[in-house]
């Protein structure tokens, strides 16, 4: 197996509205060369960076997280340790210990959600190694969980990608990142969340966070987040447990050609909506 290389562009996880191809990037996933991942938010002009554990059910105490004006990224090193970090600058510490990322064969992971995308910054368009939904309006809020599932017999499955990312034919939620090349026999299924309904956050904002499954894929712990300080509650993307997937359902029914369409061509496979073509030029005789 090849040694783990970190992934220098990183892969960018985004929104793209259809019709007009405006792109905005919620965070950027990397891998770390030790074999650990680290996800940044999207910049947020005007705002402070908050991280900390958060209990479940419950909105957090002034006292149970930090905050800095610089915006880190969240860690979480192949030991299991995690924590919000930021090159170049001392913010204060606040870390939790979760099972170490080679312990783990399956379950969530990681959170990435954003609330108003369309106020983030404008990206120009994806880049090559990009992954984003599509959709035909900007929702109102928009969540990835990226769950880890090892797959000890790689060759077995008959899934098809594009370099070293893909997606799940007849599953219009949900791609994957093929791990091999960073030390894993393993994919990473990201699964997009959308809600369509308008809340009463009026500022946009990005929360990220790493988990601890435990027995049969429970929450073994708090969650630690980072989060925008324009977030009224960090807003956590969970795995609906009736979508999760194994290998036994990596076939040749779920597993497809991945091809290069244009976003109008994928607006029209994936929402049956056709784009709109100019008039024909008025024929001045």
């Amino acid at each position: 197996m090849a040694e783990p290389r970190r992934l220098k562009k990183g892969v960018r996880l985004g929104v793209v509205r259809g019709g007009t191809g405006d792109f905005r990037t919620i965070a950027t996933l990397s891998f770390a060369s030790d074999g650990g991942v680290h996800i940044t938010p999207a910049q947020l002009p005007g705002v402070t960076w908050r991280y900390g554990l958060h209990p479940s059910g419950r909105r957090l105490l002034r006292s149970e997280y930090s905050e800095t004006e610089h915006r880190p990224k969240l860690h979480y090193h192949y030991s299991g340790y995690v924590a919000a970090t930021l090159d170049g600058h001392t913010i204060e510490h606040r870390s939790a210990r979760f099972p170490a990322l080679s312990s783990l064969r399956k379950g969530q992971i990681f959170s990435v959600s954003a609330v108003r995308p369309w106020e983030l910054p404008k990206v120009e368009k994806p880049r090559a190694g990009d992954m984003w939904t599509l959709q035909p309006r900007w929702p109102w809020a928009v969540g990835w969980t990226l769950s880890l599932l090892e797959l000890p017999e790689f060759d077995g499955t008959r899934l098809h990608l594009m370099r070293n990312r893909g997606l799940i034919a007849g599953d219009r939620t949900r791609f994957v990142l093929d791990l091999r090349e960073f030390g894993r026999s393993a994919l990473l299924m990201c699964h997009v969340l959308i809600e369509e309904d308008f809340g009463f956050d009026m500022e946009a904002s990005v929360t990220v966070g790493a988990y601890a499954n435990g027995p049969g894929q429970t929450l073994a712990q708090d969650p630690f987040l980072l989060w925008s300080s324009s977030a009224r509650n960090p807003m956590v993307a969970w795995e609906p447990r009736e979508h999760d997937i194994d290998v036994a359902d990596l076939d040749a029914a779920l597993a497809g050609p991945v091809s290069s369409m244009t976003l109008g061509e994928r607006l029209e496979k994936r929402w049956g909506i056709r784009p709109r073509r100019p008039d024909p030029p008025i024929d001045p005789s």
